[in-house]
């Protein structure tokens, strides 16, 4: 009786189960991949998607109201989704029936989904003996999930491009043409992304104008209803191919002064292609991007990064600076150790680099201290695979051991302890605790955004006009005009002393850029040329900040002046064109165009505080958040980057104002 009750119990629970199972689930989605639209060679592919996980059966329809009419396909479930395929002709033959809404070339269809949920999802995958799900139960749902969704069949090719126009870059082409957004029966495609292009190329041989003149134009056309697919390996044979998402495209790399045939192909999302457009005819013409125009106008900046190995060896290039920067790009740049390191090098590099360069025969002696760094490093990154987390911890245990145990590091080391030292004590003389005036929770950090206006000095260095013959003397102005460039920048301090004002340190860096067209020469006159040049310019610095916010805090006096100095790093690179990064050749040297430039800055400000506009509001953006206080500024820097006056180097020094928000928390 008891075995009776339980079982009794059990099936009641998995009935149930089955009919909350079958109730509750719904079709989430039905996705199409990668777009909702075929033709008759192509394949319709989707994803469909339920609320819950169930086992069950699927069947599709094509412009019908029942699942029991023309279905298309159908199959078996597990899970909460399956996917669906259905080829091309397969439609083409429900739709060309006579039995379904349209003729063979109208557009939109419907596609039926229907889902009979046969049980909850079990975990057992597969079919039974009469192919239907297996595991679960034998309840089934008999009234299926349903819903519609919408499908282009396309079969009419899309029309021709028109109206294309060329422009010669340095070793590229620019390519441009117009599109009715029409097929070639003339009905209108409403979106935009419904098309896309191929663009096919190649040489121009020394008949192709006669033979384009005799050419057809004929369209894609069999009598005057039939329109067919064309074939871009008929169509482009013997050409190169590119393709392009919008109505234009850049061709590359291409040989100068060559004359190329141009033309375009139309493709619609349904697969099917136009008849290709009439050619045309570009030839690339030599420029120079700014990078060239700088080093040809005589500029001495040559990229790069390598500061110390550099300074002694006496050539970027040298075989042994080559195995240090191995060594940095394949073992110290993937760890965070090694990062760290490679920054405060960075920092002090051009340093050391100068100091070197003041002392020739110390550099002469330094050769063979770094050997065994040089023979060090070699091994290590021939010895990667076994020593990945060991080599650069010897290296850096080596570089600390040699930099700290020179009494001249040593002197100026104990000469800036001795600053901070001073500071520390005339800062705390006399002082009162801090909470005798703060008002507001304790303060450790603050945050600034601002954004100026920046433009680099590079016009005005000193290696600029020293070579003869040479253009032009402002290849910064030539390119990229008078106009300053936006430059936003973000800094984080902390805040090491709060008596008497603040004294914090910190970092921040940005991000400006300019853009302009490369340059040629016509005549002896220079023009602009189609290529677009662009000149990136990552500003870094380590900043000393001092606050006069004494009469705010005791106060709440809404001005605090502050100033602030420290080391700037500033990173750029140039692209050519193609977006590439430029490169210069001077005879068998190769220069590219991407590096980084040292100096300092010393700027001076003035900060509103917001607090004491809605006291109230303040108070509790400090209790929910922690922002002590909020302000906005207008600032003042002079920033001097050229690497301490070399020659060699870009001057991307300026004088700038910048206004921002800063959050103190």
């Amino acid at each position: 009786m008891l075995k009776i009750i339980i079982t009794t119990i059990i099936s009641s629970v998995l009935l149930f189960s089955q009919v909350c199972w079958a109730q509750s689930t719904s079709i989430k989605s039905i996705n199409f991949s990668p777009h909702n639209s075929v033709n008759q060679e192509g394949q319709l592919s989707g994803t469909v998607t339920l609320s819950s996980q169930v086992i069950g059966k699927y069947y599709l329809t094509i412009d019908s109201n029942s699942q029991d009419e023309d279905q298309v396909a159908s199959g078996n479930f597990q899970g909460n989704s399956f996917t669906f395929n259905l080829s091309g002709s397969t439609i083409e033959s429900f739709i060309s029936s006579g039995d379904t809404q349209g003729e063979s070339n109208s557009i939109s269809h419907r596609l039926g989904v229907y889902v009979e949920v046969t049980t909850g999802f079990s975990g057992n995958t597969g079919t039974d003996a009469q192919g239907q799900p297996a595991g679960g139960g034998s309840g089934s749902n008999n009234s299926p999930i349903s819903q519609t969704v919408e499908f282009y069949f396309d079969n009419t090719p899309p029309g021709i491009a028109e109206n294309l126009s060329t422009a010669g870059g340095d070793k590229l082409l620019t390519l441009s043409w117009e599109h009715s957004g029409q097929d070639m029966a003339g009905d209108n495609e409403t979106n935009k992304n419904y098309f896309s292009y191929i663009i096919c190329y190649r040489e121009k041989t020394a008949d192709d104008e006669k033979n384009d003149a005799a050419a057809p134009t004929a369209l894609n056309q069999d009598g005057n209803t039939e329109y067919k697919s064309a074939d871009p390996e008929v169509e482009c044979e013997g050409m190169s191919k590119v393709n392009s998402s919008n109505a234009r495209a850049t061709i590359f790399p291409l040989t100068n002064d060559k004359s190329y045939r141009l033309l375009v192909l139309t493709k619609d999302a349904a697969g099917n292609i136009g008849y290709s457009s009439k050619p045309i005819y570009g030839t690339p013409i030599p420029s120079d991007d700014f990078f060239e125009h700088y080093k040809n106008a005589g500029g001495g900046e040559e990229g790069g990064f390598c500061f110390v190995a550099t300074s002694i060896y006496g050539n970027y290039d040298h075989p042994q600076v080559k195995i240090l920067r191995q060594f940095r790009d394949q073992l110290l740049k993937p760890t965070f150790a090694g990062q760290l390191f490679i920054k405060t090098y960075y920092k002090i590099g051009p340093f050391l680099a100068s100091w070197l360069d003041s002392f020739p025969r110390l550099k002469t002696t330094a050769k063979p201290l770094m050997a065994p760094v040089v023979g060090l490093s070699w091994l290590l990154v021939k010895t990667a695979p076994l020593l990945d987390y060991l080599a650069w911890t010897i290296l850096l245990s080596f570089l600390a051991f040699v930099l700290f145990s020179s009494r001249n590091w040593q002197k100026l080391f104990s000469r800036i302890m001795l600053v901070f030292l001073a500071l520390g004590v005339m800062m705390t003389i006399n002082s009162r605790p801090a909470e005798a005036y703060l008002i507001n929770s304790p303060k450790n950090f603050t945050f600034e955004l601002k954004f100026g206006y920046y433009q680099p000095s590079i016009d005005s260095d000193s290696s600029l006009g020293k070579k003869t013959g040479k253009k032009s003397t402002s290849p910064f102005q030539d390119i990229f005009g008078n106009k300053s460039n936006l430059l936003m920048q973000v800094e984080l301090d902390w805040e090491l002393l709060q008596e008497y004002g603040t004294l914090a340190i910190g970092g921040s860096g940005g991000f400006a850029q300019a853009v302009g067209k490369a340059v040629r020469y016509q005549n002896q006159v220079q023009v602009a040329a189609p290529d677009t040049t662009v000149f990136n310019i990552v500003p870094t610095s380590m900043n000393l900040v001092y606050r006069f916010d004494i009469l705010q805090n005791y106060y709440n006096f809404p001005l605090v002046p502050y100033g602030k100095v420290g080391f700037s790093c500033y990173f750029w690179w140039i692209t050519n064109g193609v977006g590439e990064i430029s490169e210069f050749k001077d005879n068998d040297k190769t220069y590219k165009a991407s590096g980084s430039t040292y100096g300092f800055h010393y700027s001076a400000g003035l900060q509103f505080l917001l607090d004491v506009l809605e006291p109230s509001a303040a108070k509790g953006f400090d209790v929910d958040f922690g922002v002590n206080h909020t302000y906005i500024f207008a600032e003042y820097q002079v920033a001097t980057v050229d690497d301490f006056g070399d020659e060699n180097s870009f001057n991307l020094s300026d004088k700038t104002f910048a206004f921002g928000i800063m959050f103190e928390f």
